[in-house]
């Protein structure tokens, strides 16, 4: 009998441990500032932004939303872009601080970040990581009009920025905007992109 149990449990598939569920705050007030100035200085920042910039003008020129490395998301209520990471060379350390900048830039318009968080799970059979920034306009931005409507400045701002077991993957940048009747018409997203790609 005692046989039959070892080998009745010797032969149980081995069950793999999950991965937890992981989450912690983006401590956004002691960012490595130095590191960010370096790399800033390396020329990174400006070799992203010309992608970015460069897919926006060929989306006006020839209307395709979608180029070799980053797809153009425009409608009524949601504008922005998704950077295909896998098709770039860029580096985890690159995205992270283009994420961070991005987010520095938005702020300086009238933004508060509302979340800063990376959290991680196993979403079978990958390892996912995903650092987010997401923006709302601040209380005094989202005064009451003239005409007894909520502004909005461009919508409320998500920065997103994902990794497969360790690899770059994609890299987000939206603006929604409210449809509701309470609110004004949200501002240009263009004039957003020309803000905070400088």
């Amino acid at each position: 009998m005692i046989n039959f149990f070892k080998n009745f449990f010797k032969n149980q598939p081995e069950k793999k441990a999950d991965l937890p569920f992981l989450h912690e705050a983006i401590d956004v007030k002691n960012y490595p500032l130095q590191d960010l100035l370096y790399w800033q200085k390396s020329g990174m920042w400006d070799e992203l932004i010309m992608i970015v910039q460069r897919a926006h003008s060929d989306r006006l020129i020839t209307g395709k939303s979608i180029t070799n490395t980053i797809s153009i998301m425009n409608s009524s209520h949601a504008n922005g872009w998704l950077l295909h990471c896998t098709r770039n060379r860029f580096s985890d350390t690159d995205y992270k601080h283009f994420a961070y900048l991005l987010y520095q830039k938005v702020k300086s318009l009238g933004y508060t970040l509302n979340l800063g968080e990376v959290k991680s799970q196993e979403r079978s059979p990958n390892i996912e990581t995903i650092t987010k920034y997401y923006l709302k306009p601040s209380l005094r931005n989202r005064f009451i009009t003239d005409d007894n409507l909520a502004g909005q400045l461009y919508g409320n701002i998500t920065i997103s920025y994902k990794v497969i077991n360790g690899d770059p993957f994609e890299f987000k940048f939206e603006a929604h905007a409210y449809q509701d009747s309470k609110y004004t018409s949200p501002l240009d997203f263009s004039d957003l992109l020309d803000a905070v790609m400088t």
